[in-house]
């Protein structure tokens, strides 16, 4: 499973601006509405991604199973092609589960030292 990391996965950080004024004045283009847990202003999210064709999706759905997190859902592209993502977005599971797997089973390569990052 390590291969298939190390080939077709990715992990990325994103920070979004969350507008903690009121809503009247909150800006029109993708703003996001502030929570009770957010206080500097800022959202910020953290993304496992692993994918394959959507004939692997069996495969992907026992990775899904072998990790217990992420759905693992086929998606359309171009109203013709189809891949299949394993995709992880809590950030209980990206620490306790993923990081644990990839620091057990090494990557090797770029992606090591960009997990190292």
């Amino acid at each position: 499973m390590a291969g298939f990391i190390e080939g077709e996965a990715s992990f990325s950080i994103t920070k979004i601006k969350i507008f903690l004024g009121a809503p009247s004045a909150a800006p029109k283009k993708r703003s996001h509405r502030a929570r009770k847990t957010h206080k500097v202003g800022y959202q910020i999210s953290i993304e496992f991604q692993l994918v394959q064709h959507s004939r692997d999706h069996e495969l992907m759905q026992t990775i899904q199973k072998y990790l217990s997190c992420g759905p693992a859902k086929r998606v359309t592209l171009n109203n013709k092609a189809s891949i299949c993502v394993l995709r992880v977005t809590k950030l209980e599971d990206v620490l306790n589960k993923i990081i644990p797997f990839l620091k057990k089973y090494s990557l090797h390569g770029i992606k090591l030292f960009n997990f190292r990052d």
